[in-house]
């Protein structure tokens, strides 16, 4: 199980509030950089409403 910053949860407005991990929170930002860089979508950074 993990500590720290890593695993504190906040819901997440983009999948109905939803409790997530900072963990998975990069996870879709590192997702959201590979898209751009294959052209399929342009990068819009995590924006912190926290």
């Amino acid at each position: 199980m993990e500590t720290g910053i890593y695993a504190t949860l906040l819901k997440y407005f983009e999948f109905d509030e939803r409790n997530v991990s900072v963990r998975y929170l990069l996870r879709l930002e590192g997702y959201s950089l590979v898209r751009h860089f294959l052209g399929d979508k342009e990068y819009q950074s995590l924006r912190a409403w926290w």
